[in-house]
């Protein structure tokens, strides 16, 4: 099994092709654009993105096109033409609409966009699931939860330690209070977890959870008989 760093490796070994690519991608439909509408907007790639949901993002302002480098390397062609050109079209559309072309306020995926889209040949659509099933998401994902912080809280039950995140933490730090639903009691801050380390503790407070998951229900039984 690959880890994060190299999945990277390997995907960045593509990368100098891919960046042609893009380049060699966005000349083409420049040269569409300004056939077409009179429009041929240089625009600076940046292949900056490394978050888990945003693939693509375009600033017409800066003409400034932001690229994921690990997907573009991951799905090639596809990520192109999905999110490179998609991008450039709106950058198109915010041209176009500067100077006048349109009567009305073009929306993002509107018809005007869907029109210029469709010059570019593809369909315009919103950025497709494709991507959740990224390798280089997948890894990503895996390590951000090896450091992700767990705060236990303990309530009135017999060694069970409610775990609680950062988010969460903080709010009850400030003043927000928890209940246990099963003892009714306030929770009270027990310790943290940090990122890999305690595992014999969260082994622990799964075990405790089952422990007392399965004594409630042997209380269940018992009423019932």
């Amino acid at each position: 099994m690959k880890n994060l760093a190299q999945v990277e490796q390997i995907l960045l070994g593509g990368f100098p092709y891919w960046e042609k690519k893009v380049s060699e991608r966005i000349d083409e439909i420049r040269a569409i654009s300004q056939e077409k509408w009179g429009v041929s907007m240089a625009v600076k790639i940046e292949p900056t993105l490394r978050g888990l949901s945003t693939y693509g993002s375009a600033n017409f302002s800066k003409k400034r096109i932001r690229t994921h480098k690990y997907l573009l390397c991951e799905f090639g062609d596809v990520y192109i033409e999905d999110v490179v050109v998609h991008e450039y079209a709106h950058i198109v559309i915010g041209e176009r609409s500067k100077r006048g072309d349109f009567s009305h306020r073009a929306l993002p995926h509107g018809r005007e966009f869907k029109d210029v889209c469709s010059h570019f040949g593809i369909d315009g659509g919103a950025t497709t699931d494709l991507y959740k099933n990224s390798k280089w998401i997948k890894e990503k994902r895996k390590e951000k939860l090896k450091k992700t912080r767990v705060f236990y809280y303990s309530c009135g039950c017999n060694n069970f330690f409610h775990e609680m995140t950062i988010r969460k933490h903080s709010n009850m730090q400030r003043g927000s209070s928890r209940k246990c639903t099963m003892c009714k009691t306030r929770l009270t801050f027990h310790r943290e977890k940090f990122p890999d380390t305690d595992k014999g503790e969260t082994l622990s407070v799964k075990q405790e959870a089952k422990k007392k998951i399965a004594s409630l229900f042997g209380c269940l039984e018992a009423v019932k008989n």
